[in-house]
């Protein structure tokens, strides 16, 4: 079994040492997005097919992981949340957005054409 995992670690920027550790767990993936306060918002994605993408908080005064959404992710969308230099991802009021920087293609007469693509998710009701 081929397993996927990551951890993010917390340092202090005035002393540099190492703080808290937030392990993604078997066959989950972490990707810090932002500070929202004082805790690290991050994706946290699944390299197993079956377990469900979530958008979590990380709290490093606590050491505590608290999930504030799952959701799935069309096979047709995948390319766009692996976060990094292949997309943007913004967090917004609630809501997770992915985006492609960007796709070109080639439009009429062989002029170049960009094209962009994007899609969100937020909590159900």
């Amino acid at each position: 079994m081929n397993e996927t995992n990551n951890w993010v670690v917390g340092f202090s920027l005035a002393t540099g040492k190492s703080g808290m550790k937030f392990d993604a767990g078997a066959d989950q993936v972490l990707f810090p997005l932002r500070m929202s306060g004082d805790r690290l918002l991050a994706y946290k994605t699944s390299s197993d097919g079956y377990a469900p993408s979530s958008l979590v908080s990380l709290d490093p005064a606590t050491g505590k992981q608290r999930t504030y959404f799952y959701f799935s992710v069309a096979d047709e969308n995948a390319g766009l949340t692996y976060g990094g230099d292949l997309s943007d991802v913004l967090v917004e009021d609630g809501r997770l957005f992915f985006g492609a920087h960007g796709i070109t293609g080639v439009g009429e007469k062989g002029s170049p054409l960009l094209v962009t693509s994007a899609f969100g998710v937020g909590r159900a009701g």
